[in-house]
């Protein structure tokens, strides 16, 4: 399996939280499940890499205890980026059994009725998702690169990255269900673009209070896209032409 879990930034973040005791102190305190605690051990091999979540359920606990989006917490090694996406892709498509820590993907990827996945945010972190959409209005124009400004409305504190989940629907085909192409991690000045394709695009902002542009592919016909995010942002388009500053590109 080449996706695993980022044990660098949990061990950062962890520490933020005055370290592995006192969270384990957190984690104790608000679980309702005590044959899930974990204990220093295993918290220590979860940092080095060791061992995983024994289930969705306990990773996502840890995502929300940290507060910071599930996403950031899974690492794919370098060189690996294709394999891990085709990994993904199987699990969804369900001819690949996942391992149970990566259950909770099928929440997001492949056609859903609703998007992002509502229980996850209000069970985890006790609270709705944050989601804006646009429009590609066809009959104005049609195949061509919209840019999408972002701004994160607070800078996380503890040097947590901020995940946003782009996603698309057809108005009536595919019975309007939604589609997760891709999402834009921000961690500090870095941004990573990730595609569901596999391919990733990235930059560094030389200055962190800019909007963060993505371009997104506007096609032949009519979608309504939807940006989600755990965390407070806003979004605006912008003809792709205005502007300046280099801008992340999900292919068409």
């Amino acid at each position: 399996m080449r996706v695993g879990l980022n044990g660098e930034l949990l061990g950062q973040l962890i520490k933020t939280r005055g370290g592995v005791s006192a969270f384990l102190g957190q984690w104790n305190s608000v679980s309702s499940k005590p044959d899930d605690h974990p204990d220093n051990s295993t918290l220590y091999r979860w940092i080095k890499g060791e061992r995983l979540p024994k289930n969705a359920d306990v990773f996502l606990r840890l995502a929300g205890l940290l507060d910071v989006d599930p996403f950031a917490l899974i690492a794919v090694p370098t060189g690996d980026i294709l394999a891990a996406a085709d990994e993904v892709l199987r699990i969804v498509q369900n001819s690949f059994a996942p391992p149970p820590w990566l259950q909770f993907v099928h929440g997001f990827f492949g056609r859903q009725i609703s998007w992002p996945p509502e229980d996850l945010a209000s069970v985890y972190f006790g609270r709705p998702w944050l989601v804006e959409e646009f429009n590609h209005d066809a009959t104005i124009r049609t195949n061509y690169y919209a840019t999408v400004l972002i701004r994160q409305a607070l800078k996380l504190p503890e040097g947590r990255p901020h995940i946003f989940h782009f996603a698309y629907r057809h108005p009536s085909l595919f019975h309007a269900r939604w589609l997760q192409y891709g999402l834009v991690r921000v961690h500090g000045t870095s941004v990573v673009l990730h595609h569901i394709n596999g391919y990733i695009d990235q930059l560094h902002m030389s200055d962190p209070d800019q909007p963060i542009r993505v371009e997104t592919w506007f096609g032949p016909g009519p979608a309504l896209f939807r940006i989600a995010s755990l965390h407070p942002f806003s979004h605006s388009l912008a003809d792709a032409r205005v502007g300046t500053g280099k801008a992340l590109r999900f292919p068409g």
